[in-house]
């Protein structure tokens, strides 16, 4: 990954402004590939995933994976990189994990 999307990372630079009006975090987050990652790779992850459902739904209990070339215009700061938005749902952590690292090492 290249960058990692997440106000309460110390590296963000919304991170002040997140431990200002926040007393925890969701499991809400985006990342960034690497520029050298390409769409049909991106495609290829995503659908690999078991534990994800792709949706836009972000309310529900489901682990849900989305992703985009760009999303909006601050996302023009990576214009040759893919968007994936992640929703950490009630499933088990382990399991999520597991997921995405098959993901990562059958189609990155």
């Amino acid at each position: 990954m290249a960058e990692v999307l997440y106000p309460a990372l110390e590296s963000s630079i919304y991170h002040e402004r997140f431990k200002k009006y926040f007393t925890g975090a969701s499991g809400l987050f985006s990342f960034y590939f690497k520029p050298e990652i390409t769409r049909e790779q991106v495609k290829n992850f995503v659908e690999t995933l078991q534990y994800f459902h792709i949706g836009y739904g972000w309310g529900g209990y489901e682990s849900l994976v989305m992703f985009f070339k760009e999303i909006r215009s601050d996302a023009i700061k990576n214009p040759n990189q893919y968007l994936v938005r992640l929703f950490i749902g009630l499933e088990e952590p382990e399991d999520l994990i597991d997921d995405l690292k098959q993901a990562i090492e059958k189609t990155l």
